[in-house]
């Protein structure tokens, strides 16, 4: 009776989580994508997180040259989380905007200018934050999800089966238990009690190694229904048979909610570590073909996912990063206006900056490649010109590819390098100042550790042989 209560509740159970699969499916794929999410910030290149900081982004720049400077970014989003300004879902433009404040020094390493800006993307397809999933991601997201589920509910149906075997030889020892018991309440020998109690322990010891009990449980128990058992010394028999049957029903109780309990464990373990090993020998004995809940076994996909399951990786994770990575590749293309005073000539600086950045596949590969076109114009002061004046009118345009050369083992950039082209233009009428110029640069980034980066940039004026290094540190910080 207590076997087919199981398989009633069994039963119950999978039909109440297939009524809420629908409402939990959103959730699920919720946490899922910020997974992705996650791993798409690991994998982003330092490039691009200088262009839109993911969280918080502080650095030291030019250390070596006259004009250096202290900056810090740090985005909208982090804030409104860090106050918890927002009472609903945060707006598009908070998530992917960013707060711009400089701190420019001389060469008395006093302020000479303050600089407050903030950078918006106009396209930004590497985060989620603000874009759903591909159909397709989110197609073979879901198929994984459920598959994954019924992993889990084919699991709980062995393990019911197993119970199943583990109650059988209880039951059948029980029985045999009974039998030496009634035969001993027709006899008044001392010698067949002794001889039924030497029996019986003999029989629950046999059981004891049959089931799934480690050798301190076994111990533990065969205390326990020795001290049963000393009843029969005082002809207690019918007595000592009910304790045995309650102790021997109690038996089955523990023995399975450990194995239920060992499972969850095992279960939760794998998903956390994202490593399946320790129930690969469980998922093996799982028909595919016939005890999942799902008739898709024909499905390439689905054979792909559980020959991962298989052979204990986790397919769900290994899709993530998959995704994360395709994301990490996309355009990000945004614009930055700032203000800046200059506290030296006490005016008004103007800037404006477009930067857009793009891997130059979509495909998934180890150590990609970047293409990034960046765009500034910026309106000061001549300072040869002592009166008030915004002669100073330069634009900037830069072309370049930057290349990842070193990865971790989790594929996070550690090393890049960057060459760019850069054409400076002369639009106002500053005194002196050369109307074009067209310099060779090179950024080399080198991870010092966790988040601290290291830019060393080199930059070469062919037309008057000038060559130029600058080094700056910059720490990133992901949400």
């Amino acid at each position: 009776m207590k076997t087919i209560g199981n398989i009633i509740v069994f039963v119950f159970l999978c039909f109440s989580c297939c009524i809420k699969a629908q409402k939990k499916e959103i959730e699920i794929l919720s946490k899922d994508k910020a997974e992705i999410n996650k791993a798409i910030n690991l994998y982003k290149t330092d490039n691009t997180k200088e262009i839109l900081t993911t969280f918080l982004r502080t650095a030291l720049n030019n250390i070596t040259s006259e004009e250096k400077s202290f900056s810090i970014n740090t985005t909208l989003y982090a804030i409104d989380s860090l106050f918890h300004l927002s009472k609903d879902e945060p707006s598009d433009f908070i998530k992917q905007t960013s707060f711009d404040f400089k701190l420019k020094a001389n060469e008395q390493n006093s302020v000479s200018s303050i600089y407050f800006g903030f950078t918006t993307a106009i396209v930004n397809n590497k985060d989620l934050k603000t874009k759903k999933l591909d159909s397709k991601d989110f197609a073979a997201l879901e198929k994984n999800v459920f598959i994954q589920a019924d992993i889990k509910k084919s699991l709980y149906a062995l393990l019911l089966k197993k119970e199943e075997i583990s109650n059988q030889k209880i039951d059948s020892v029980k029985a045999q238990i009974n039998t030496i018991l009634q035969s001993l309440h027709k006899s008044s020998k001392y010698e067949d009690t002794c001889f039924a109690q030497t029996k019986i322990s003999k029989g629950l010891r046999a059981l004891f190694s049959k089931v799934n009990l480690s050798h301190e449980e076994s111990q533990s128990k065969q205390v326990e229904f020795d001290d049963v058992l000393e009843g029969l010394e005082d002809k207690e028999i019918s007595k000592v048979q009910t304790d045995i049957d309650g102790e021997l029903e109690a038996l089955k109780d523990y023995i399975n909610t450990k194995e239920l309990e060992s499972l969850n464990k095992k279960w939760d373990d794998a998903k956390e570590k994202s490593d399946f090993m320790a129930l690969t020998n469980d998922i093996n004995q799982i028909n595919f073909d016939g005890d999942v809940f799902r008739e898709v076994t024909k499905d390439e996909d689905y054979k792909r996912i559980i020959k991962s399951y298989r052979e204990g990786k986790d397919p769900l994770k290994m899709l993530h990063k998959e995704v994360a990575e395709t994301y990490s590749r996309r355009m990000l293309w945004t614009v930055s206006p700032a203000m800046e005073y200059d506290r030296e000539n006490k005016q008004g600086i103007y800037n404006m900056a477009t930067k857009m950045t793009v891997g130059i596949s979509n495909k998934l590969q180890r150590k990609p490649w970047e293409i990034e076109a960046n765009a500034t114009f910026k309106v000061s002061k001549d300072t040869l010109n002592q009166a008030t004046n915004y002669d100073n009118q330069v634009g900037l345009i830069n072309f370049g590819v930057n290349k990842v050369l070193l990865e971790n083992k989790d594929n996070e950039p550690k090393m890049e390098f960057k060459f760019f082209t850069q054409l400076e233009h002369q639009f106002g009428k500053a005194y002196n100042s050369p109307k074009s110029i067209f310099s060779l640069n090179s950024t080399l980034r080198i991870n010092l550790f966790k988040a601290v980066w290291l830019p060393i940039t080199v930059k070469y004026d062919p037309d008057n042989g000038n060559l130029f290094g600058f080094f700056s540190i910059a720490a990133n910080l992901s949400d």
